[in-house]
């Protein structure tokens, strides 16, 4: 008797598998020969006496045209329509040639291979006859599906088939589709949608675009005549320059009159305010000056009231509030700099311009006995409110920072590491969809998961996690300035109006992608693949209202990687559902400090157990191509619950970040001895180099982290496996926030300055709308082919550079053209019902009067007694 080990039985299984696999190649070559010199022959009545069904009548006409195409390929127009197939795996043939040049006898098949469970697959056009309906491919589809699985499950009892690629329990289907009868009918279901699309665009284009940019254009023709003519009153222009970007006037005076018959025109922004000569005026001469004011980093401020007063131009904020000639409580702001105020959503309504609760009368303020103030007519105050949707506005609004007047210049690095994250996932959507898609060489993408750098676009995916941390972030801060602002609490409708803000921010790009990609990709072109991309939109149909809810990452509750309806926005799902919970822990955190980082904390190590759970359930790899990981997207990416590591570390950092800025704001002596910790902080500057260095170091190392279980997914056991999916992201993330603070500590200063400017507050404002049409994006650029992707090296890299450069064009546009018009008209309507910024600025107004008061004092002192030791001294 004898007995096989394990070893031995496995070995002897394996050339079993061996010697039946050489057997069915065999028989598929005999078969392949014999059927082509079968086939070849120019006699065929003797393949009709053989075969009677090639002829039979009761056959379907699907039936008896295949039957010819078989033994007529070398005829006319079948030998037109086996040049036109495939040739070899994932090559696709001629789709238009097919489809549109022979004839009219012959549509264009596409058939696809794929094992389940593993997002690859195997394409191959076919040009077949245009009698066979899609009815009679599916139940052929059918039929071929359920012999492969039977055969496939007899072989798997004497032989052993897993592999890297097949286990017991995946499935190999085919799938047969008419791909322009297929292009057609999801043309026909997007009707409606389509049309309805239509008309809006046109309608929001004409108003919030067109319109708009024509009176602005119009506005400036007008201010160019209107200027021209005022240069040729009088000979003599004189220039008064102030320095440092104080308040240029250039006046124009007329030879023959004094300065007191001068008149002052000035010209903001977006506005004007103008001064009319009043009291001794020669009716026979235009005595009208203009001044052209460029007022940079100052404001103008009249009295509300109407009696004769004066006008103060204000050089910076900190000179308002210390200044002792005025009362800015008794003043009224009419005009803001862009430098101090650029975001601001002031009281007027509009950005830096005269908003609309400026009244509308003929009303005049009389200042020093000869000049009047006209007000804004109210057709002008339409016409300027209209041209803030120019596309001007639009340029001009991407290069502003999006913090408020009271908010540290740091916060503009946040749009950095926005668009430093954006990179990286568009980046891997390149690299994945071109997995997804045709590859001549397809055994190139085995290479490609062997080359050490393409761990960091495995590991690519993990910047996403940024976004949630940054917008935690930035709700902690604002709800915790409401709270300060208050007097050290916040109400609900406080909390209500933090999420309303949100929403309205986001609600308007995310809702516009779901139903113009939904509705309008069908027509964007026709190609033997682009049927393909209704996958980013698959069952949209009936899961629609999940996605207007934000819970599509919830129901239904399984999804794929590679097909949904818009299954990527789950981050912006997943960021909405944890926003939520903001209030809450803040609302702990005003009971007990201790007792609000526990609460957290303890989230944190539940989303760390979650994920280890699951791995270990449904043996989760670190690999991305593993069979196993088909439930991956679906446990681990697109829940929320596994998510509280990236969020309540922005809570926490938030909470930090508002301490940081109390400590700025007291006096030495209460730095060293009540924020002692944070003093040693700022204060060290080994601690902020080993900070951002060990930041970096993290950050990279997560970044090549797990090539050994990338490049073969059997290779880590269990645990490491739900090692690695548990702490990877958060490592990765945690490196990212120690960069951040080191900078927010004051570090790296220069550095810091560098990141402040307009093209970075540009690219950090189109991550939004980039992230939600880089899909849409990179499968345009793919599956418009005609033909399958060469995948080389460099090749894939130029692919993935020109789908950056597309994708960050195409957002520029689409944020001039949607994302600012609607961002604008939120300003100027709900917004002003939702914002917190009248609050804040009268709160930080005080508090920064208060601090120069108390700053003042102390130098007074500090005068004081120098000038009594210098006394002293000199008895």
């Amino acid at each position: 008797m004898i007995i096989l080990t394990p070893k031995k039985l496995k070995s002897n299984r394996q050339l079993i598998y061996i010697k039946n696999t050489l057997i069915i190649l065999l028989s598929l070559i005999i078969f392949h020969h014999i059927s082509f010199v079968e086939c070849g022959r120019t006699d065929k009545q003797e393949l009709y006496r053989k075969y009677p069904s090639l002829k039979n009548s009761q056959q379907s006409q699907c039936h008896l045209k295949l039957s010819e195409y078989l033994i007529n390929f070398r005829s006319f127009p079948y030998d037109q329509m086996f040049m036109y197939s495939g040739q070899n795996v994932n090559q696709l043939g001629d789709y238009h040639e097919c489809q549109y040049n022979i004839e009219n006898k012959t549509d264009f098949t596409l058939l696809s291979f794929n094992v389940s469970h593993l997002p690859l697959t195997i394409y191959l056009g076919a040009c077949m006859p245009k009698e066979c309906t899609q009815d009679e491919y599916d139940i052929f589809k059918r039929g071929f599906n359920n012999l492969f699985t039977r055969t496939y499950l007899k072989i798997q009892e004497t032989t052993l088939v897993e592999s890297d690629v097949i286990k017991n329990w995946t499935r190999v289907e085919m799938n047969i589709a008419k791909t322009k009868e297929e292009i057609e009918d999801w043309k026909e279901e997007t009707l409606i949608g389509f049309y309805s699309c239509i008309i809006f665009l046109i309608l929001f284009l004409l108003l919030f675009s067109i319109i708009p940019c024509l009176i602005h254009s119009f506005s400036k023709i007008q201010e160019s005549i209107h200027h021209s003519k005022s240069i040729k009153i009088g000979e003599t222009q004189n220039y008064n320059k102030e320095s440092n970007g104080e308040m240029n006037l250039k006046s124009i005076y007329n030879q023959n009159n004094k300065l007191e018959d001068e008149a002052f025109y000035i010209q903001s922004f977006h506005s004007e305010v103008k001064y009319q000569e009043c009291g001794n005026v020669d009716a026979n001469v235009d005595r009208m000056a203009k001044v052209s004011t460029m007022i940079e980093p100052g404001s103008i401020f009249i009295k509300k009231n109407k009696e004769q007063i004066q006008v103060k131009k204000i050089n910076n904020y900190q000179e308002a509030i210390n200044l002792k000639s005025i009362n800015i409580a008794n003043y009224e702001q009419v005009y803001q700099t862009p430098q101090k105020y650029q975001q601001t959503e002031n009281e007027y309504g509009f950005d830096q311009t005269l908003g609309p609760k400026t009244k509308s009368t003929k009303d005049t303020i009389e200042i020093s006995g000869n000049i009047i103030i006209d007000k804004i007519s109210t057709f002008e105050m339409i016409k300027e409110g209209i041209q803030q949707f120019s596309w001007i506005s639009a340029f001009e609004d991407l290069k502003r920072t999006r913090r408020r007047e009271w908010d540290h210049e740091e916060l503009d690095m946040l749009e950095y590491f926005k668009f430093l994250s954006y990179t990286h996932i568009q980046m891997v959507a390149s690299s994945f969809y071109m997995f997804c898609g045709p590859s001549i060489n397809l055994w190139r993408i085995m290479s490609y998961l062997s080359n050490f750098f393409f761990t960091v676009i495995i590991n690519g995916s993990n910047p996403m996690e940024i976004f949630l941390f940054f917008s935690a972030f930035l709700g902690t801060y604002r709800l915790l300035q409401v709270q300060e602002a208050r007097g050290g609490y916040f109400t609900f409708k406080d909390s209500m109006k933090l999420i309303g803000r949100k929403l309205v921010r986001l609600i308007p790009m995310y809702y516009l992608t779901l139903f113009f990609g939904w509705a309008m990709t069908s027509r964007f072109f026709e190609g033997p693949l682009w049927a393909h991309q209704k996958r980013l939109y698959f069952a949209c149909d009936r899961y629609w209202w999940t996605q207007l809810l934000f819970i599509g990452n919830y129901y239904p509750f399984y999804g794929e990687a590679t097909m949904g309806c818009m299954y990527w926005s789950w981050f912006i799902q997943g960021d909405v559902q944890m926003f939520v919970l903001i209030p809450v822990y803040l609302a702990i955190y005003r009971k007990s400090k201790k007792v609000s980082i526990i609460f957290m904390s303890l989230l944190m190590m539940m989303s760390v157990g979650i994920c280890m759970q699951q791995t270990y359930e449904y043996n989760l790899k670190a690999g991305s191509f593993a069979l196993e990981n088909f439930h991956l997207f679906s446990t681990l990416f697109n829940k929320p619950y596994v998510k509280f590591p990236f969020h309540c570390s922005g809570v926490m950092f938030g909470i930090f970040y508002i301490e940081v800025l109390k400590y700025r704001r007291a006096s030495d002596e209460v730095k060293k001895n009540h924020y002692r910790k944070i003093n040693f902080m700022v204060k060290s500057q080994l601690f902020g180099k080993c900070l951002f260095g060990f930041g970096l170091m993290l950050a990279v190392f997560i970044s090549f982290n797990g090539y050994e279980a990338i490049k073969n997914s059997y290779t880590w056991s269990r645990d490491e496996n739900a090692i690695y999916m548990a702490f990877n992201r958060p490592a990765f993330i945690f490196g990212n926030i120690m960069i951040y603070l080191a900078l927010i500590l004051g570090h790296f200063e220069k550095q810091r300055q560098l990141l402040n400017n307009d093209l970075v507050r540009a690219l950090g404002k189109i991550t939004y709308a980039g992230a939600l049409l880089c899909p849409l994006v990179v499968n345009l650029s793919l599956l418009c082919q005609d033909d399958a992707i060469q995948l080389r090296f460099f090749g894939v890299i130029y692919i993935g550079m020109g789908n950056q450069a597309a994708l960050t064009i195409v957002c520029f546009i689409v944020y001039i053209l949607f994302e600012y018009p609607f961002k604008y008209l939120s300003s100027i309507t709900i917004n002003r019902y939702l914002s917190h910024d009248e609050l804040l600025k009268s709160y930080y107004d005080q508090l920064n009067q208060k601090t120069l008061s108390t700053i003042n004092l102390r130098q007074q002192e500090e005068h004081r007694m120098s000038s009594e030791n210098i006394i002293k001294n000199f008895e």
